[in-house]
């Protein structure tokens, strides 16, 4: 049997073609043209420590930690966990190591200490945890 006579040889081309279209597609950001530079480990190395040093408040712990693109720009991300239990993310600027994004400001809004209080009034277990 030959290769040309096999119907598998026949979609072999036109799977890689697919895969390289679809491959660099979904690969790449669409919004983002310019691709910026990844910082280096002895930068991120830095970074942590002055994180752990600095930044991490009483009671929070550093669960990851990575480079990530925020707004075509890389930063660092950070995912916390405090005592509670509560999880959130900061975002840094990857030269100045300045905070860029803290989504734990969301956890402290009013409304959702309301809604807490009525889910513990009403009884549902998943809201039990006491903020500090």
């Amino acid at each position: 049997m030959s290769l040309s006579n096999n119907k598998q040889c026949h979609f072999i081309p036109l799977a890689i073609v697919l895969f390289l279209l679809t491959g660099f597609a979904y690969g790449q950001d669409e919004q983002c043209t310019v691709q910026s530079n990844t910082p280096s480990a002895k930068v991120f190395y830095r970074f942590i420590k002055k994180f752990k040093a600095e930044d991490l408040l009483n009671g929070e712990t550093l669960l990851k930690s990575n480079v990530q693109q925020l707004d075509c720009q890389p930063v660092f991300k950070v995912k916390i966990v405090n005592r509670s239990g509560d999880v959130s993310h900061r975002y840094y600027q990857t030269d100045t190591f300045e905070l860029i994004l803290d989504d734990s400001k969301k956890q402290w809004d009013p409304i959702n200490r309301v809604f807490q209080e009525l889910d513990k009034l009403v009884g549902d277990k998943s809201s039990s945890k006491e903020q500090p």
